[in-house]
């Protein structure tokens, strides 16, 4: 039912009931409020926050936690005029480049629910490379990236540890944006906005960590690069 049709029936409730309220005004009065709250409750929308905005513009956040590597290369973005999503507008900007084996973790400050976004630089000329992005939570993981050594030519993805599917999706030179929702008990995964996944498990209500991981590629390529990551929770 419409916000419309839900006003039209309260204030016909409230025209009805006028005869018996004469001579009652706070009656009347406590009457409306209750019709403003029945009304707040049914259409309330839910509250965002950004917990994670990072651009790369000022080099790495200290929120992130370097669990393997040595290097922290901030350089301009790759391959400007290669994009899948047409709303990538960072050309020229930095980004994150991985230059070796290389994990970045992000801790979020309140574990919840939302939407987890990045985009990332891929180079199919490289047949080494096992790099991913990946969401985990008290129940487990969900991750999205490239391995080489079982989906040479399309992307894979991975809902459990050690549990690795082929998407039907090939690999493409460019940069391509992943994302993550997470809403009630489902998630969903999208590349290039395309839905690849779904799971519904009552163990993985809310994201902790966020995770980027190269852990091998042919250094003689423009591989592996992260940009614009944003974590935006949801909740009433």
């Amino acid at each position: 039912m419409s916000r419309y049709k839900v006003r039209h029936v309260l204030a016909l409730s409230v025209l009805l009931a006028i005869p018996v309220l004469i001579g009652a005004a706070p009656a009347l009065l406590d009457l409306i409020a209750r019709v403003e709250l029945i009304e707040e409750a049914l259409f309330s929308e839910p509250v965002e926050t950004v917990l994670l905005d990072d651009d790369f513009e000022d080099g790495i956040d200290p929120a992130w936690v370097q669990v393997f590597g040595t290097t922290q290369t901030v350089a301009p973005t790759l391959d400007c005029n290669r994009t899948y999503w047409s709303q990538y507008a960072n050309c020229g900007s930095l980004g994150l480049h991985f230059d070796e084996a290389e994990r970045y973790d992000y801790v979020l400050p309140v574990p919840a629910a939302g939407s987890f976004s990045l985009y990332f630089h891929d180079d199919p000329a490289d047949t080494l490379a096992v790099a991913w992005v990946g969401v985990l939570s008290p129940g487990g993981q969900e991750r999205l990236g490239v391995d080489t050594r079982g989906c040479p030519d399309t992307y894979y993805i991975s809902l459990n540890a050690g549990s690795h599917r082929c998407t039907i999706i090939p690999r493409r030179l460019g940069w391509h944006r992943v994302e993550f929702v997470r809403t009630g008990l489902m998630t969903k995964g999208y590349l290039d906005h395309v839905l690849i996944f779904e799971t519904n498990r009552s163990d993985r209500e809310v994201l902790g960590l966020i995770t980027v991981w190269q852990e091998r590629s042919d250094s003689l390529l423009d591989g592996f690069a992260i940009d614009d990551v944003r974590f935006v929770a949801t909740g009433e």
